[in-house]
């Protein structure tokens, strides 16, 4: 400190004859109080300076705030514009995908994945990192475009629908014609994310095909090998009994143990699952109703999307939760069961939820949906009742009727065979495994097909 105060005095003094060591005290204080005053002026002018630099970068802050503002509104905006677009060779205008917007654009955190097709509907599900508009393009396969250079004009007109802003895009396309491939893009903000093909469900007297597997997803070797066989199946929808997330269902497990794992598959196909005892152990399975979009078909009174129907071609389908105890399954789920398929005319009838009524696995003894459910299922004339849970496979003879079909080896670890039973039709746990059904009017072929595609189990059954 008495150095800079020595500093700052010689340079006020700069030019003048130093004075004499024997200064008055008059002339000593007189020296000391013009420093001090020049010291307060350069703090002065420096908190001044300071000042101002912090009221220039503050504008600077609130040109550059407002400025992203307008860039982002743009962004959102740009999608509502007339814009130029190609789709599969097609020039056309619309207020769809074309140029890419300013700014970050939008990217895909869940490829599209087909949801609950009907005769003349279906819904295209994704995911973006962030809130976004929906568009879906689409328009019936096979419809031909005339080339002509590169531009190229269309036999049938492009449809689009269109959503506002959200980050998990649900879009439902309605008027579709039965049985029919449709090429589909979608996109958000303005941005094509990516692209496929899909069926609208197929009408009674159309054969058609389906798998059924569960017990799937830990990432292992198994459920990547199993799911490779399910594409190259070319089912036209996927059933799943359930325990499709390990270990506890939770929400973040979606993406890696199951939509990246079946990706191309999902893109085409509708997937119908039932909830396993892994699925519901987060929020009693909540991860998993708001992943999917079934049908809202299910027991009145009870949380939609947990038991529900459909129809396929030939078939009626009805997926139950088994999770609950035997008194609620004989209390709220058989009643409406037996109104549901007692309602239905179609020619084949199947049925799918977790725990087996009758399995020869380690839960051979413990199954409430034994006494709740089979013989309600016998009387309903039910032709077969897929379950998962005892990690193996397993086909039953005809139970009064019913074919019990175990397919429980999608990827998890498979268990020992606990007992033997003369009215087991075939039984294999060495090997990860799913089902396929081929329908052709009043013939069903199955097949049981090991993750390295050999088929290990076939039969037919004839109405």
């Amino acid at each position: 400190m008495i150095a800079m105060n020595d500093s700052r005095h010689n340079a006020a003094m700069k030019g003048t004859t130093a004075p004499s060591s024997d200064k008055t005290p008059h002339a000593t204080a007189a020296t000391t109080h013009a420093a001090d005053a020049s010291t307060g002026a350069t703090g002065s002018r420096s908190r001044r300076a300071a000042a101002r630099k912090m009221t220039w970068r503050a504008s600077l802050l609130v040109l550059f705030a407002a400025g992203a503002a307008a860039a982002w509104w743009f962004y959102l905006e740009l999608d509502n514009a007339v814009i130029e677009t190609r789709y599969a060779g097609a020039a056309q205008k619309g207020r769809v995908l074309g140029r890419t917007p300013l700014g970050l654009p939008v990217v895909l955190a869940r490829r599209p994945y087909i949801q609950w097709t009907t005769l003349s509907s279906a819904h295209i599900v994704w995911d973006t990192d962030r809130p976004a508009s929906s568009v879906v393009e689409y328009m019936p396969d096979g419809t031909g475009a005339k080339a002509a250079g590169r531009k190229t004009t269309l036999s049938a007109p492009l449809s689009i629908v269109k959503s506002g802003l959200v980050s998990r895009h649900i879009v439902k396309l309605n008027g579709l014609r039965a049985g029919t491939t449709y090429r589909y893009r979608i996109g958000s903000n303005g941005r094509a994310l990516a692209d496929g093909k899909f069926q609208s469900a197929k009408p009674p007297g159309r054969a058609f095909s389906f798998v059924a597997w569960g017990d799937s997803g830990t990432l292992s070797r198994g459920q990547f090998e199993v799911a490779a066989q399910i594409e190259k199946a070319r089912p036209d929808l996927l059933l799943h009994t359930g325990d499709l997330i390990y270990n506890r269902g939770a929400a973040r497990d979606y993406n890696p143990k199951f939509f990246r794992v079946y990706a191309p598959t999902l893109a085409r196909v509708p997937f119908y699952g039932s909830l396993g005892n892994h699925d519901t152990r987060t929020r009693n399975g909540q991860p998993f109703l708001d992943n999917f979009v079934l049908p809202p078909n299910g027991p009145p009174g009870m949380q939609a999307e947990r038991n529900y129907s459909f129809d396929y071609g030939d078939a009626h389908f009805a997926a139950l939760d088994s999770n609950l105890s035997e008194t609620e399954l004989r209390r709220d789920i058989a009643p409406w069961l037996q109104r549901d398929m007692t309602a239905s005319r179609a020619r084949w009838k199947f049925v799918f939820f977790h725990h087996p009524p009758f399995t020869s696995g380690q839960y051979s003894r413990a199954s409430h949906t034994r006494s709740a459910l089979a013989p309600l299922l016998a009387r309903l004339r039910v032709d077969i009742v897929f379950n998962g849970h005892d990690h193996g496979y397993e086909r039953w003879k005809p139970r009064d009727g019913v074919t019990y079909i175990v397919t429980a080896a999608g990827g998890a670890g498979l268990y020992p065979r606990s007992q033997t039973n003369p009215a087991t039709a075939r039984y294999r746990n060495d090997v990860h495994s799913f089902t396929r059904i081929a329908i052709n009017g009043r013939t069903l072929r199955g097949q049981q097909i090991a993750a390295n595609g050999q088929v290990i189990d076939q039969w037919t059954m004839t109405k």
